[in-house]
């Protein structure tokens, strides 16, 4: 081997370190290929789904609280609520009950006592 051809690889070689670095693979003709790595940030998606299960989980506390309570005692507390505090104001906005929240209470009265008979 050359000094020129030792030269060559060795440049090979650092080109092949920088791809490391910067997350890339080296896949050579002829050679199984391994690296099928999806590209961009795969992180997104992960903060995508943990703010939908969150407004998820908010629905279904919401939906178990109205059918625990029933429709009356679960207005009479968020109509208490809204005279309190900002703080307080805010969470009888957030727990206002809307069409979704209806429904899963509704969905869920088999497994409570309290009747769901207005809305």
């Amino acid at each position: 081997m050359t000094t020129d051809d030792r030269e060559i690889f060795k440049e090979q070689i650092r080109q092949i370190e920088r791809a490391h670095k910067r997350g890339k693979g080296f896949v050579a003709p002829g050679t199984v290929r391994h690296l099928d790595r999806p590209t961009g940030d795969g992180h997104a998606f992960g903060w995508v789904m943990v703010g939908v299960l969150t407004i998820l989980s908010v629905f279904v506390i919401k939906g178990m609280l109205y059918a625990q309570a029933g429709p009356a005692e679960y207005t009479a507390r968020l109509d208490h609520l809204a005279t309190g505090g900002w703080l307080e104001q805010a969470g009888a906005v957030l727990f206002y009950p809307d069409p979704l929240t209806r429904v899963i209470a509704s969905a869920l009265r088999s497994t409570t006592n309290a009747p769901l008979s207005d809305n």
